[in-house]
């Protein structure tokens, strides 16, 4: 028996597109700076009265007001809370660290803890560069290549290299 097949046969494509970090970084900016524009934003201290009870969490929500969807944010998985917040309809639990702007879209409020808000601003207000180091708000990287230059000296730049001719020249010259 032959093993034949089709020489140029169909192969499953990939869809997915990768965005720039920085365009990735700006929308949740932008989403968190509209929702606390609108005041879907609440920010409490922590969550240490829930005891892995969804009743517990219930409680919680109704006591804020919140009746729609919600995201609660913190600032690294927290077990008790994932099982509180498991079994009630509408509610999700996310780390800092995966927060995206998709999440924070599909959400009508958002519960963020002070040390999670904290994180993010560390994460979310530096700029990354392409050196590597990043620039704190405000700060010029322009102003950063004068450093780099002064502290170096003011040493003379290289003048550029001569090319050879790959031609020979001729017996007329």
């Amino acid at each position: 028996m032959a093993h034949g097949g089709i020489a140029f046969g169909p192969h499953p494509r990939s869809y997915r597109k990768s965005i720039p970090t920085r365009m990735r970084r700006q929308a949740v900016r932008c989403v968190l700076s509209e929702k606390v524009r609108s005041g879907s934003l609440i920010c409490i201290d922590n969550f240490d009265i829930v005891d892995g009870k969804t009743k517990s969490m219930v409680q919680i929500l109704k006591n804020l007001g919140i009746t729609g969807s919600a995201l609660v944010i913190t600032p690294e998985p927290n077990k008790d809370l994932i099982q509180a917040a498991h079994n009630i309809d509408k509610i999700w639990t996310l780390p800092i660290n995966q927060l995206n702007a998709n999440d924070l879209l599909r959400r009508q409020t958002v519960l963020i803890t002070q040390s999670a808000a904290e994180q993010a601003a560390i994460i979310w207000d530096a700029v990354p560069t392409r050196g590597g180091r990043r620039l704190e708000n405000g700060q010029n990287p322009v102003d950063l290549a004068s450093e780099t230059v002064e502290q170096t000296g003011e040493e003379e730049t290289p003048r550029p290299r001569r090319r050879r001719t790959t031609t020979k020249p001729t017996e007329a010259e």
